[in-house]
């Protein structure tokens, strides 16, 4: 007996590959972009003058650099006050403990030592131990600014037509704060420390062999055009004069002294009469 036949198995169809999109999982959609934020004007004015800036105060320091070096030696190291009773009444004096005279004396600027007292006496010198200026007094020929500039170089100049020592009236004396450290001078800054000068220091000048002594009173800034301070007083004066800032002839800073001694009621009337010159002597 035939057995029934049987169901035909239908043919297995493959199952159909998956698509590329749906091999890999879904990925979240990527986050909106953070709007930049701008810089303040402030702030981009700043950095794009910077590089100037750091240039410029490069070029100062290159041109100054002795001068800053002083101040900066000064405000580390200040040194003790010295002591003036120790310098001699006259260049003539011998046997004291300073020496007095010398080769030096003249052309060179005198050290100080560690007490803070020059190790020589020059005619016709100033000297200040508080901020340990020992320099030669020039007197040029003329009020040029061409005569005054060469002079500046030699050492402190006194203003032509300006009171002497031992005269009533008022010594306008002069010098570098800062110069070319290229150029060949011992008195580039022969004054960079003037400013540190206040009431009741001394200043000193030794003068036809007298020494004689002045006491700060005042100290002040003034344009370059204002003469009023080579004027001449009633009573003997040293006025001292530099540029100020260092490195720039835009201002200058004034210190003044009264003579103590000798007596300065005892001063004679100056012999002569400085002109007024538009601006005040000063080339940095």
């Amino acid at each position: 007996m035939d057995s029934p036949p049987q169901p035909q198995s239908q043919p297995q169809t493959p199952p159909e590959p998956a698509s590329a999109a749906s091999a890999y999982p879904a990925t979240a959609p990527a986050p909106a972009p953070v709007p930049r934020r701008r810089r303040s004007w402030p702030l981009r004015i700043f950095r794009a003058v910077m590089p100037f800036l750091v240039i410029a105060l490069g070029v100062y320091v290159f041109y100054n650099f002795p001068a800053l070096l002083d101040r900066l030696t000064y405000w580390l190291h200040q040194g003790k006050p010295g002591n003036s009773a120790m310098l001699p009444p006259t260049t003539h004096a011998a046997g004291g403990s300073v020496p007095i005279g010398g080769p030096e004396c003249g052309t060179h600027p005198i050290d100080y030592d560690g007490n803070g007292n020059p190790q020589r006496i020059c005619d016709n010198y100033i000297y200040i131990p508080k901020i340990r200026v020992a320099a030669p007094i020039v007197r040029p020929g003329g009020t040029s600014e061409d005569v005054i500039d060469q002079a500046l170089l030699q050492g402190v100049v006194k203003y032509p037509g300006t009171a002497e020592p031992g005269e009533k009236g008022n010594i306008f004396l002069t010098g570098h704060s800062s110069y070319y450290w290229w150029v060949q001078t011992e008195y580039r800054n022969v004054f960079t420390l003037e400013p540190e000068l206040a009431d009741g220091d001394e200043i000193i000048v030794y003068h036809n062999g007298i020494r004689y002594s002045y006491r700060v009173f005042t100290t002040f800034e003034v344009a370059a055009n204002e003469t009023s301070v080579l004027a001449q007083t009633p009573r003997p004066i040293i006025t001292l004069s530099t540029c100020v800032p260092v490195g720039t002839s835009y201002r200058r800073q004034i210190v003044q002294a009264n003579q103590v001694s000798p007596d300065p009621n005892a001063a004679r009337p100056t012999s002569t009469q400085a002109t007024q010159p538009a601006r005040l002597p000063g080339v940095r």
